[in-house]
C-alpha cells in the first residue's frame, strides 16, 4: 500500500491515466474535478472517490488543492495466499523481505484456535519468530519439519487468543 499527497495549484491537471490497484482520493482542501472515464465528480473537502483497478481518470485543480491518494497494488501470491491460509502453505520465498513479518502475523491474525499453516522461507526466520512471541505472546505453536540449510517449513498453528482480542476490543490485533 502506498499513501501520498498529491498538492496541486489552481489550473494544474494530471493527465489521463491509469492504477494497475485499488485507489481511494480524499479531498483534504480546495476544489477539483475529478474525471473517471466520461464522469466527473466536483471534489471539495471531505469527499471521498473509490477506483477500482484499471480504470481511466484525470484530475484537473479548480482551486489550490490537497489530496490524500491511497493505492493498494497487487501483491504477490504469497500475500494472496496469506488471506486464507488455513491448512496451506505460505511460501514467503518470492514476498519481498520487507513483506514478509506483515504478511505472517496477517496469516496468524486471521486463524482460528486449532488451525494452522506451513511457512516456507530460504533461511531461519528466528527474528519473526522472536517478534511473534513478544506481540502475541502465548497464541503461537512454531513447530521446524524441515530446518534448513537452503529451506525452512515450519508449521505456524494458533493455540490461544490473546485476552485482548477474547475481551472483543481489538486492540491486540493487526
Amino acid at each position: 500500500m502506498r499513501v501520498v499527497l498529491v498538492s496541486l495549484r489552481a489550473g494544474q491537471s494530471l493527465p489521463e491515466h491509469v492504477a494497475n490497484g485499488l485507489v481511494t482520493v480524499y479531498s483534504v482542501g480546495g476544489r477539483v474535478l475529478f474525471y473517471e472515464g466520461a464522469e466527473c465528480s466536483d471534489m471539495v473537502p471531505g469527499t471521498l472517490v473509490r477506483l477500482e483497478p484499471g480504470r481511466p481518470h484525470r484530475i484537473d485543480a479548480k482551486e489550490d488543492s490537497r489530496l490524500l491518494v491511497t493505492m493498494i497494488k497487487p501483491s504477490d501470491a504469497a500475500a494472496w495466499n496469506a488471506l486464507a491460509p488455513r491448512g496451506r502453505t505460505l511460501d514467503l520465498r518470492q514476498t519481498p523481505r520487507e513483506r514478509r513479518h506483515s504478511t505472517v502475523l496477517y496469516a496468524f491474525d486471521i486463524l482460528e484456535v486449532g488451525e494452522s499453516f506451513l511457512l516456507v522461507n530460504d533461511h531461519d526466520p528466528q527474528p519473526l519468530h522472536a517478534q511473534m512471541d513478544q506481540v502475541r505472546p502465548g497464541e503461537a505453536a512454531w513447530e521446524y519439519e524441515i530446518q534448513g540449510p537452503c529451506e525452512f517449513r515450519i508449521k505456524v498453528s494458533r493455540i490461544a487468543r490473546s485476552a485482548v482480542a477474547a475481551s472483543g476490543d481489538g486492540a491486540g490485533q493487526l
